[in-house]
């Protein structure tokens, strides 16, 4: 047995005579008229002439037109008001199904005896026209003959301005993403840049200590110099030295617990300065200069261990 809609036989034809759905359908089935006249969805039916027996208030609200002026029209009457002239309609290609009806809408699919569409229309909305979605299906008396159909139409233009609106969205953040990786190519290039411009920077500050400050400073470290002198002399090698070094920046880095004078106490022991020469550069007793090299063992871990500090030190560059 078909799930379809069904009408009792037995009930007379009143439709030739441009009788309402009440008429057709009997007192016993006003509920379903009003149920049909108070849906959401606009609603039409037609019988198997194709004449209109039911036009709901939503379908008048869509459409302008009232159900006084529709019932009992046919000749395709009910779809003047939605294509300004006289065209088959779902209702009617659910009835007498047709290829050249269906191509008249942009998607249509079957299901048994019911038809689904989408299509834009033309004469809603005062002239600027609708997106519609609707559903049709035939009307089977209980000995399953057809005697007319319905058509249950949804106005889909919200949805579609956010199908619009959410395709514009996705083309907006495609083209971000491309901007987004072009961007980041660009700052890849440019880092890369940065980066060996670093280099070229620090190769050619290694360079000219090595090459012009340092040995300038033992051409000085060589003259006449009284002790105080060499002492700073000396402050200022190991300080020139450190620049060309990564050794204090790794150094601070990884034990960052240590103080400043730490660090700069085992950058002269890495050096090789004996405790009371770096005692002689910083100007500190040699008593001072054990107690940080006590601790600078303590804190990387060396107490106790027969290690040497300086060659520990070396070995972190």
């Amino acid at each position: 047995m078909k799930k379809n809609i069904m009408i009792d036989r037995c009930m007379p034809d009143f439709t030739s005579q441009g009788q309402t759905l009440p008429a057709i359908l009997g007192v016993a089935d006003r509920r379903l008229t009003e149920i049909i006249e108070f849906l959401p969805d606009a609603v039409f039916m037609i019988n198997q002439r194709g004449e209109v027996t039911a036009w709901n208030r939503a379908m008048a609200e869509m459409t302008g037109a009232l159900s006084e002026s529709m019932i009992g029209r046919g000749n395709y009457a009910h779809a003047v008001p939605f294509y300004g002239k006289p065209r088959p309609m779902l209702a009617d290609l659910v009835m007498r199904p047709g290829k050249e009806w269906a191509g008249r809408y942009e998607i249509v699919a079957w299901r048994n005896n019911r038809v689904f569409a989408e299509t834009p229309v033309p004469n809603l909305k005062g002239g600027k026209g609708a997106y519609l979605w609707a559903i049709a299906s035939t009307l089977f008396d209980d000995a399953e003959e057809v005697i007319g159909a319905i058509e249950i139409i949804r106005d889909m233009d919200e949805r579609k301005h956010l199908e619009s609106s959410l395709h514009r969205k996705e083309k907006e953040l495609e083209k971000m993403g491309r901007r987004l990786e072009e961007t980041n190519t660009a700052l890849k290039v440019l880092w890369g840049r940065r980066e060996e411009d670093r280099k070229e920077l620090q190769e050619s500050i290694v360079y000219n200590v090595k090459k012009i400050i340092l040995p300038c400073i033992e051409r000085l470290n060589n003259s006449r110099l009284d002790d105080h002198q060499k002492a700073h002399l000396g402050i200022i090698k190991s300080s020139v030295q450190k620049i060309v070094s990564p050794f204090l920046k790794n150094f601070s880095q990884k034990f960052n617990n240590l103080t400043p004078m730490e660090i700069q106490i085992a950058g002269l022991i890495r050096d090789g300065k004996t405790s009371k020469e770096i005692a002689d550069i910083l100007c500190l007793s040699e008593k001072t200069i054990l107690t940080h090299r006590y601790n600078l063992r303590t804190k990387l871990g060396l107490r106790g261990a027969k290690l040497n500090l300086r060659s520990y030190l070396l070995s972190l560059e």
